[in-house]
């Protein structure tokens, strides 16, 4: 639906208001170093003019050596301390830029921090981040970066247009030509930058529009280029023969943007040209040729001439680039709104205030009681009227098909999610009451999609920069890396990977996953939370984990998941789901037996893989 103009400018300055503010509180210093720097860059020029008039019409009259003097040694000397005081308020604006896009980063990352999981997982919410992520990054920046210049240079026009209509009401003054005169070239001033200043901003929502359509190419563009520039993408590249594809339809996308790009240029010019260009060299060199004739009639002097002259073309100037900015403006307003419908988004999970008991026991049985679950925006359930117990020190298995609902028990487990129906409750409390990030301590977890950071060793065993030497050794030692850490250069304090230093270690995904392992050994929570733990492990290494395995987790309650039954059969209790269901539930033993059951069915698919495993397990 169209909006009224006072709308969209009610709209506009909401919208502003809110980014300032919040620009403002994080980027203080920054806006005081650039407002300071652009006024005197603005005022500069200003003071050479006017000044320099004076000493050509001193040159041209009385020629008093003194006065000459004065207005040369102002000349140099205020060109000199301003050049130098704007010169170090640059390398602070360079320095405070910094500032500004950190404090944009950590605005992000806190809100990231701190969302609601199902957020995060929430397709829509993904796009969201992404346009307002893009749009922030773009060759032409939105959203707070665009604000911050939108304002900066605002009012660097505004200043350049007050001083100029300062200094040109001294041609008003002084020039005595009959009033039809003023009227007719008033008039003709006004019409033509009517017109240049409704010209440019055609063009410039031209332009804008066209950058809208012209981001869909650059996003495909750019996520294919960064596809094709990791060097992990190589082996299928090389495997396949797809550099052809690769390449062609990077081109594609390079020859999509490519059009709309030309395709915009070529409208704005059109619209640029005869309703800007022309508009504004009428107006300006009418305004020039009447004040040409006033320095002919004697009313102003030859150095006046130049100084109004100058400022009949800033002020058209300045006229011109506010109307460019509020277009600006109005269209980052609508980045500005999905930048902020983003940062607003509600945290809807209940987040309760009641303490974990401390319990040195780690007697913390969670219970539960008729728990279904769908994901947002679906219809159907995940999980289904599940009632399960961890009793203290359990060793639990949970197998099943893909797609059973594992991995979704583990998310609710943890309250990256609550359940749709039903309760789970810890020592008989719904776990909802605790407060979030107690109850998140409760829990060691190992992810399927765990992730290593390229930090120091040491630092990814303890998720935190303050690292327990021995403890976090220890860890490593039980998840198998002992050799590992002794052939490492530097020890805990090894950096991995590639990405911060070049004499990063590069662990492969065995290792990677021995780290992960060790990091949830470290924190020695009273739960531990497994799913495919050893999947990028050798059958000697996993083996090896297994064996080890009571010494591992200690006594503490285990929840494991593995699509491959023979891991499993160290824990006494498995847990059979099946289309979200809790089907079984038993020991391998007596699961076995019941030939009518899923996991008779998975044991015996999967039997004539790993039947010399089973016996060594077994043994």
């Amino acid at each position: 639906m169209k909006i009224s103009f006072f709308a969209q400018v009610k709209r506009t300055a909401k919208i502003y208001k809110k980014g300032f503010l919040v620009s403002w509180k994080n980027a203080k210093a920054f806006y005081q170093t650039a407002l300071l720097d652009i006024t005197l860059r603005t005022i500069k020029p200003y003071i050479s003019l006017w000044f320099s008039a004076l000493l050509l019409d001193e040159l041209l009259g009385n020629r008093d050596w003194n006065r000459l003097i004065f207005f040369a040694s102002v000349i140099v000397l205020s060109e000199c301390i301003l050049s130098l005081i704007i010169h170090y308020l640059n390398m602070r604006w360079d320095s405070e830029n910094y500032f500004f896009y950190r404090a944009d980063e950590f605005l992000f990352l806190k809100k990231l921090f701190h969302m609601d999981y199902a957020d995060i997982e929430n397709i829509d919410v993904r796009n969201l981040y992404t346009e307002v992520r893009e749009a922030s990054y773009a060759v032409e920046n939105h959203n707070l970066l665009a604000l911050r210049n939108h304002i900066i240079y605002s009012w660097s026009y505004i200043v350049d247009l007050v001083i100029s209509l300062w200094m040109l009401t001294g041609f008003v003054t002084q020039v005595s030509f009959p009033l039809w005169t003023w009227i007719v070239i008033i008039a003709i001033y006004v019409i033509c930058n009517r017109f240049s200043i409704k010209g440019m901003s055609k063009a410039g929502i031209i332009w804008k529009e066209y950058n809208k359509n012209i981001v869909p190419f650059c996003r495909a563009r750019d996520a294919l280029y960064s596809y094709l520039i990791d060097y992990q993408s190589g082996k299928n590249l090389r495997i396949y023969q797809g550099e052809q594809l690769a390449i062609h339809n990077l081109a594609h996308w390079h020859t999509q943007n490519d059009i709309a790009i030309d395709k915009r240029a070529s409208d704005t010019m059109h619209t640029i040209l005869p309703f800007t260009v022309l508009p504004l060299f009428f107006s300006t060199a009418s305004t020039q040729i009447f004040i040409a004739l006033a320095g002919l009639a004697g009313s102003i002097s030859i150095g006046s001439i130049t100084k109004y002259v100058t400022c009949i073309s800033k002020v058209s100037n300045s006229f011109l680039n506010l109307a460019n900015v509020l277009t600006a403006m109005r269209y980052n307003a609508d980045y500005l709104e999905k930048y902020f419908r983003f940062l607003d988004l509600p945290n809807t999970m209940y987040q309760g205030s009641l303490p974990v008991e401390k319990r040195h026991d780690n007697e913390f049985v969670i219970e539960f009681q008729h728990v279904s679950f769908r994901y947002p925006k679906t219809d159907k359930d995940v999980l289904k009227d599940i009632n399960l117990t961890f009793h203290v020190g359990e060793k639990m298995a949970i197998v099943g098909m893909n797609g059973s609902g594992k991995t979704t028990f583990i998310k609710l487990l943890c309250r990256l999610y609550d359940p749709t129906e039903g309760v789970i409750l810890l020592n008989g409390i719904d776990i909802r009451k605790f407060d979030y990030q107690e109850y998140l301590s409760l829990f060691s977890i190992v992810f399927q999609d765990f992730h290593i950071f390229s930090f120091p060793l040491g630092e990814n065993v303890a998720a935190n920069q303050t690292v327990d030497r021995e403890q976090a050794i220890e860890a490593l030692k039980k998840a198998g890396l002992e050799e590992f850490l002794e052939k490492l250069p530097n020890g805990l304090d090894t950096l991995l990977y590639t990405d911060f230093d070049k004499h990063g270690i590069q662990p492969s995904g065995g290792e990677a996953q021995k780290i992960a392992l060790a990091r949830a050994v470290y924190k020695n929570a009273p739960y531990v939370l497994l799913d495919e733990p050893t999947a990028a492990l050798d059958p000697v290494a996993e083996f090896e984990i297994y064996s080890r395995f009571q010494e591992i987790v200690g006594d503490r309650t285990t929840v494991f998941i593995s699509h491959r039954l023979s891991s499993c059969r160290f824990c006494k209790d498995i847990a059979v789901f099946h289309e979200g269901r809790l089907v079984q539930r038993g020991s391998h033993e007596e699961l076995i037996t019941q030939e009518d059951g899923k996991y008779y069915e998975l044991w015996n698919a999967q039997a004539q893989y790993y039947s010399k495993e089973s016996s060594v397990h077994a043994s």
